[in-house]
Order: structure tokens, then sequence, then C-alpha cells
């Protein structure tokens, strides 16, 4: 069996921790192995108080030398870390506890441990300095992120004056060629020939195309630049949608069935122009043998709305599935369906704005299912986080 000394040590060594005394009377101090370990000196030293308070450097000999007299003055107690350097010039940290020994209410003896915690303290000074350094970052992060924020927000207004001042100077011109081609058709039909009438026919045709090219681009710059989301019902929009159609539902007798729609959080305006691009491409491209039978719905998911808006329509070829979402792709000829090509860019980048997918199921002479989908939790940082990359990349 060990003897309670040798115990003793061991343990100390094991948990390098160290105990010591020393007599208030001769100042002479008592050292376990430990202490002696931790100090890097050897026998057959003798500490003291003076001595041993002379391994502590700077402040810290100070606070060692304040407390040890407090304790033995007043039998005031210490807990402190400090850092000396032991015999062998090394630095180190300790963690030195100190409690005073009363005998007839007088102090006679200061008795307590030190332990090593070098590793532990070089351990929480990497980890100051590292969140020093993150703190830095993130610093210096978030500066970026507002400079980007405000250079986005610049360039943000720059496009919208250059849209909508191109939007206006452009229909201006356009405007006017269609009236004077149609102003010279009709008071110089006599004069004009059959080809010179057809070459008018292209140049009224081409500016009025250009004109609907003109304002889609304008609708497309004006997707998410209100940044207001609202409560919406579904179902009411979409009615809203249909009365504004009313002239071509009738004409192509297209029977419309509304199913259960629900009130949801979004860009009240975007939503509004989304429907009514599905709509109407949906009664658009219909069998000439055929009324156009539209179904919208609306599913709820875990995190989101999953609409559809189905059709019996032409239908669309898998392999154009991607390419209709596409800035100004056409599948059609424009004498066999008119249109810019451009409702189903807007489609997709309204639904990006909100943070949903859009995507269609089809077959070729057996119509088309558009879907997207709605997150149920909708925010204004993710609306300018989409409008960013749209600024980026507004064919994606």
């Amino acid at each position: 069996m060990l003897k309670k000394d040798t115990l003793l040590n061991l343990t100390g060594y094991s948990a390098k921790v160290g105990g010591w005394e020393f007599d208030t009377e001769t100042l002479e101090q008592t050292w376990t192995d430990e202490v002696y370990r931790i100090h890097e000196i050897d026998y057959p030293f003798e500490p003291t108080v003076n001595n041993g308070i002379g391994f502590y450097a700077g402040n810290s000999r100070k606070a060692i030398e304040k407390a040890v007299r407090h304790a033995v003055e007043c039998g005031a107690p210490f807990d402190l870390e400090l850092e000396f350097i032991t015999a062998k010039g090394n630095h180190r940290w300790v963690h030195s506890i100190g409690k005073a020994l009363l005998e007839d209410g007088k102090v006679t003896k200061v008795y307590g441990s030190i332990q090593d915690i070098t590793d532990q303290k070089l351990a929480d000074n990497e980890v100051h300095r590292l969140n020093e350094n993150l703190e830095l970052l993130v610093a210096e992060r978030t500066r970026n992120l507002e400079i980007a924020y405000q250079e986005l927000i610049f360039h943000l207004n720059e496009i919208e004056q250059f849209t909508y001042i191109s939007n206006h100077d452009l229909q201006e011109p356009l405007r006017t060629i269609s009236l004077y081609s149609q102003l010279l058709k009709e008071e110089f039909s006599d004069k004009l020939g059959q080809d010179g009438k057809q070459y008018i026919d292209f140049m009224h045709n081409s500016a009025t195309r250009m004109k609907a090219m003109v304002k889609g681009l304008f609708d497309y710059s004006l997707v998410g630049t209100t940044g207001e989301i609202k409560i919406v019902d579904c179902k009411m929009l979409f009615e809203s949608v249909l009365s504004g159609l009313q002239f071509a539902i009738n004409e192509s007798q297209a029977e419309i069935t509304i199913c259960s729609l629900p009130t949801i959080s979004c860009f009240e305006a975007e939503l509004s122009m989304l429907f009514q691009n599905l709509l109407s491409n949906a009664i658009k491209f219909h069998r000439p043998d055929n009324r156009p039978l539209i179904e919208v719905s609306a599913r709820e998911l875990e995190t989101e709305w999953l609409f559809s808006v189905n059709d019996n329509g032409i239908g669309i070829d898998e392999k154009y599935a991607e390419k209709i979402f596409i800035i100004f792709q056409r599948l059609h000829n424009r004498n066999e369906y008119t249109g810019t090509g451009i409702g189903l860019a807007q489609c997709k980048k309204i639904v990006k704005l909100h943070g949903g997918r859009i995507w269609v199921e089809s077959q070729v002479g057996k119509g088309s299912t558009f879907m997207f989908t709605i997150p149920k939790k909708l925010s204004v940082v993710n609306f300018q986080h989409q409008l960013s990359q749209n600024i980026h990349a507004p064919g994606s």
C-alpha cells in the first residue's frame, strides 16, 4: 500500500497541482514535489516566502505580494492566476489559492495550492485571439455587405430610371411610325400598288410588335420593385385577373375552373401578373378544334404552396420544357400565335422573387400543366437577395 505522502505526490503530479504552506513567524515554506516540478527546481532548494515570490514576473509579483500580506495580516484568502518564470527561465501560468490558519485569533500559517495552467491559458489566449479575428472578419464582411447593398440600391435606381426613360422614349417614335404607316396606306393606297401596301403592313406590324416588346420589357423590369409583402386571398386575386381577360375568354369560349386557392403572404402585384401570364397562355395556345378547358388549383405542402394551371391546349415538347422560360424564346411562328417571348420569363422571375420554383409538365397535343411553388414564410431579405441575382442574370 502506498504511503499517504507518496499518494499525495502522485495525485498532485497527475493533476499538475502542488501544495504549500508557510509559517508566519519564520516565513519558511514547505512544498510538495509538484511545486518543485512546476518551478523547475530541485532539492536541496529551501523555499521561503521571499524567494518563492521572486519567481513571479511583473504585475503578478505585485499581486502575490499583496495577497500574501493580507493573508498574514488579516487572514484574507486569495485566488489568483499568475505568471512567473521558472528556475530554467520558462514562462508559465499558475492558479494559486491561499488560506490562512488562525489559532487564538492569530494567523499562524498560510497554506494553499498551486496548479500549472499554462496549457489552458495558452488555449484561452488562442481562443481569444481567434474570437478577435472573427469579430474583425465579421465587422469587415458587414461593412462589405453594407457597401454592396448601397451599390445595389444605387444600381436599382439607375436601372429603374433607365427602364422608365427607355419605355417612354421608345414608345413615342414607335407610335409615330405605326400611325403614319397607316395614314400612308389609307391616303395613297391607289398609288402604292400591292408591293407598297405589303411593305407598309410589314412596317406597321413591326412597329406594333416592337411596342409590345418594349412594354413587356418594362413590365419585366418592374418585377419586385415594390418590395411589399401582403396577405393575399389568391381566389379573389385570380377572379380579378379573370375579369381583365374577359374578352379573350369570351372569344375563345374558354371554360375555367377555380379549385380551392389559399390566402398567402406574397407580392400581390407580381402574383397577379403571374396568374395573368399563365392564364392568357392557356387560353391562347389552344387547339383550333377544342375550346380551352383550364383548371387552376393549389395544394398545401409542408413548407410551401404548390399551384397548378392545367389546360387541354397544344402541349409542349419535353425538350423545350426549360427553354420556354428564357426571355425572348419562342416555339411558334408569330403568324400562328402572337406574343413577345417575355411572359414565361417574367413568370420565372416572379416565382424566383418569392423563393419558389416553376416548371411545366406537358404532352404535345394533350395539354400542359404549369406548376409553381410559393414558400409559406416570405421575407424582404429573400426579396432583396433574389432581386440582386436577377440584376446579374435577368434571363436565368
